[in-house]
């Protein structure tokens, strides 16, 4: 079985090479030419797009109203960026427990003065809005910023 199979395969191969090396060819060079007909007449085509977009059915589009009238645009007025705090009139230096009052007293630089701060309290303009374990949340001209205990 194994013979009769190589024989066969044998045999397409050699005809294979056979075919290719012989250095003909199997096309034969005509000097007429062959006018080709057109099989489809040539015909123009108009778009029509007076539907809605399919993609955008989600989207309504405002109705534009033209009066003719064109009303003078005052030019836009750049916003000015917020200026940023300068945090560092503020230091967090550590936590004082009061071991019979059960509480905690954060100790804290503010403008060069320490001041023990508990939670809620408002010392001029800064407020002290949240004590956690190692830092503390505070407020100072509506921006909140968190300090973390100095080691």
């Amino acid at each position: 079985m194994i013979a009769a199979s190589l024989g066969i395969w044998g045999f397409v191969f050699y005809r294979i090479f056979k075919s290719s090396d012989s250095g003909e060819s199997n096309i034969m060079p005509t000097s007429k030419r062959i006018a080709v007909e057109k099989s489809v007449p040539e015909e123009k085509y108009a778009l029509i797009a007076n539907y809605p977009d399919p993609f955008l059915k989600h989207l309504k589009r405002p109705a534009r109203i033209s009066s003719g009238i064109r009303r003078p645009v005052a030019p836009a007025t750049p916003k000015t960026p917020p200026i940023p705090i300068d945090w560092s009139f503020i230091d967090f230096i550590g936590i004082v427990k009061n071991p019979i009052q059960k509480k905690k007293f954060y100790l804290i630089n503010l403008r060069g003065h320490e001041i023990l701060v508990a939670e809620g309290q408002q010392i001029d303009d800064v407020s002290i809005i949240k004590l956690f374990g190692d830092s503390l949340k505070v407020k100072y001209q509506d921006k909140f910023h968190f300090y973390k205990q100095k080691k």
